[in-house]
Parts: C-alpha cells; structure tokens; sequence
C-alpha cells in the first residue's frame, strides 16, 4: 500500500543568515545585497542600502520615499516565504503585492512571528513591531524606542508564490533585510505518452490545448490522487497555453518523490505540465519541476497520468538542492525495465513511452478498461476515458485498450 508522508521542517532560534551553501533541511535565507541566481533576483526602486549598526544585519534595503518597492522574483515556485522587515515605527506603512496582484494582509493570508531586538541603544523597543490593518502592514513602535533597531519576519501564507514585490506607502522609512525559502530539488524530466504520440513528428499532439479543453487548475484533485495535505490545486496562468510547436503543452502529469529504503513511501506530490517533445515543466510551462521544502537526498521519482500506466525511475536520484537532477524516460529507463522492455512501450524504434489505457487508474490494462471506453463511446471533453488526449472517446480507445490488454506497471504500490 502506497504511504503518504509529510515532512516538516523546523528550526528553532535565528535562520541562516547568508546564502553560502545548503544544509540539508534547512530554510535558506537569502540577503537582499546577495545574488543567488538560481533561487531568486531581487528588483529595487527608490530607496538604497544602509547600515545602522547591526552585526549581520547590516545593510538593509531603506525605502524612505512613497513609492519605493522591492519585488523578489523567485526562480522556483514557493510556499510560505518570509520576509524580513526592519524598522517599522507608527507612522510607517506598506502594501504586498503577490504573483502581481494585490494581496491584502490579515490572519488568513499572512502571519508575523516575534520581533528580534538587534541594538538596545534606545532599550527595549516594546513587544510587537509591526501590525496588520486594512491590508496593509504597519509599524507598531514610536522612533524614541528604537524600532529601527528590531525586525520581524512577515509570512506569506500561500503556495506557488512566483513574485512578491513590498511597497512603501507612507512614513519616515522603513527597510526589508531579505528573505527565507524552502530548501527545494528539482528534476529535469522527459517522458513521452503513447496515446497522442505522432510517430511521424516525434511529438506528442497537442489537441487538447488546441481546442481549449485543458483545464488551467490541475484535475487530480478532482480525480482522488493521493496528495500530501498541503499539496495539490496547482493553477497556471492562461499565456502559458499559447505557446504551441514542440513546446506547447499537451496535458497535466503527476509525480511523486518515493523514499529511497521504500518507493511505496511518498514524500511529496506536484501536479506539473506534459509538453508536446516530453518535457515535465514546472507551472511556467518552461522550467525543471521543483519540490519546495524537501532537502537535498535520493529519491525515487514517479509519473502518472490520468489514463497512462504509471511509471518510476529504476532507482533513486540524487538530488542537490536548487539544482535539477535529469532522467529521461524515454530510453527505457524505467523501474521494470530491467529484464526487458516491460514497463513501458516503444512507440518508435528505441522510443519508449508510457502505455495508454488505464483509464481507471488500477495498474492494470484489462476488460474493466475496455467497458469504461464503450459505457463512454462518443463522449467528449476533457476525460479520463480519452487515451490519445483529442477530446473524443471512440473506436481509437478501444483499440489501444485492446492492442494493450493485460499490461500493467510495475511502480510498488
């Protein structure tokens, strides 16, 4: 029986400091004068860096003018980042701006932790330094008791942040030092499904984009996949379907990370996109899949469909964090395989692709299969019984269920 595992993360006292390196599990906190190019990039308008006498602390981005921002855009999808917010007094407000849209700040969307005095040169500043109200965030402390010398780390409480840009919009100035992220590994995927396989491209077809049936939230929700609690209602934005060639996308996939002692043990789930050449993308329809908050390790990797055998890596790879580790199923490599070409099917001489027809997600191509696409025949839309992904259920499922019978995957369940 296939085990869903949550890891949790935690780390009591201060996060690190500086991005110099990853220890495993850890959150990475990434100063706004540092560059980590593969993790994120920070955009400044209006204000300057300054120090005010704070070891480790120092500088600090100062927006001291209406208008300033810094925008913090994230190469990796993240969930619940932190922003470090520095010297916020009473007079001082400002705005977040998620994935490009407002996101108003209270209880639900967002969360503060306690306030860190750095300098005691004015003495304590008080208990809370920063506040939500009207959306907004607030300073809470009086220049006279030193809140320019505290800072608190403000929680956005959502998934799939791309983007954060933090807005100044009254006050005598207040600063952002940085901001922490998940440990993440990422993987670098290629794998091809028969059903809308063209054998005379090389490409998979992507007629469901064409005709405005893919859905732009993923379906395995809907669908009773096994998810981890917090993962799960992946939504992509609609320009990503526009692109068509080799790049455009063809459907939604599902992979799992299993333990390396026990595949059957998972770790963690996303929803990503299938592309037309075999490319497993991340939501931007673009980038290698990353897994926010697992560290650095060897995992088994898994795929599946919505009406394709399931398939997962011979054996674990090993997976650094922020750097994507590539495996391409289309070799044949794939856990089942090893004796032979039994996992997957070879859809073009020494192309191998994932078997079409399971339409209900049993491990096993057999008659319930085929009743499924006749109690279906000449349904269309979006469907589990459409194998070769052209919105239609007819006579080519039937086929394949038939030309398929009694393959099975050989993923441990």
């Amino acid at each position: 029986m296939k085990t869903i595992f949550s890891i949790q993360i935690s780390v009591p006292g201060i996060l690190l400091l500086f991005f110099a390196g990853v220890a495993s599990g850890q959150p990475l906190f990434v100063r706004a004068d540092s560059a980590a190019p593969s993790i994120l990039s920070y955009t400044f308008s209006g204000g300057s860096f300054q120090s005010y006498g704070c070891s480790g602390f120092d500088p600090t981005y100062w927006m001291n003018g209406n208008g300033h921002s810094m925008t913090i855009n994230f190469v990796t999808p993240q969930t619940n980042p932190s922003i470090r917010v520095w010297g916020m007094n009473s007079d001082d407000t400002g705005e977040f701006i998620v994935n490009n849209s407002p996101y108003p700040l209270n209880s639900s969307t967002a969360s503060y932790d306690t306030k860190v005095i750095c300098n005691t040169t004015y003495g304590s500043p008080g208990p809370t330094g920063v506040l939500f109200s009207g959306g907004c965030i607030i300073g809470s402390n009086t220049a006279s008791n030193g809140a320019n010398y505290s800072y608190q780390n403000v929680t956005i409480e959502r998934s799939n942040v791309t983007s954060v840009t933090i807005l100044r919009s009254s006050g005598s100035g207040w600063g952002i030092i940085g901001v922490t992220i998940q440990e993440a590994v990422g993987f670098d995927l290629t794998l091809l499904l028969e059903g809308p396989y063209n054998s005379s491209t090389g490409l998979m077809n992507d007629h469901l984009r064409v005709n405005s049936i893919l859905p732009l939230e993923e379906p395995f929700s809907t669908l009773g996949f096994q998810q981890n609690p917090t993962d799960g209602g992946e939504v992509i934005d609609p320009p990503v379907f526009a692109v068509n060639g080799s790049n455009a996308v063809v459907d939604w996939v599902f992979l799992e990370l299993g333990a390396p002692d026990d595949p059957s043990v998972i770790l963690a789930t996303r929803s990503a996109l299938l592309l037309a050449n075999g490319k497993v993308v991340d939501l931007d329809g673009a980038s290698p899949v990353f897994f926010s908050g697992i560290p650095a390790g060897n995992y088994y990797v898994v795929a599946r469909h919505r009406n394709h055998l399931t398939v997962m890596t011979p054996g674990t790879l090993s997976a650094l964090s922020y750097i994507s580790v590539s495996h391409d199923f289309t070799t044949g490599s794939a856990f089942g395989n090893l004796g032979g070409p039994n996992a997957q099917k070879m859809v073009s001489p020494g192309i191998f692709g994932l078997y079409a027809c399971d339409l209900n997600q049993a491990g096993t191509i057999d008659a319930s299969d085929r009743s499924i696409v006749w109690n279906n025949r000449n349904q269309t839309g979006y469907l589990s019984e459409d194998s070769n992904l052209d919105g239609v259920c007819d006579a080519v499922e039937r086929s394949q269920a038939w030309n398929n019978r009694n393959k099975q995957s050989y993923v441990p369940e």
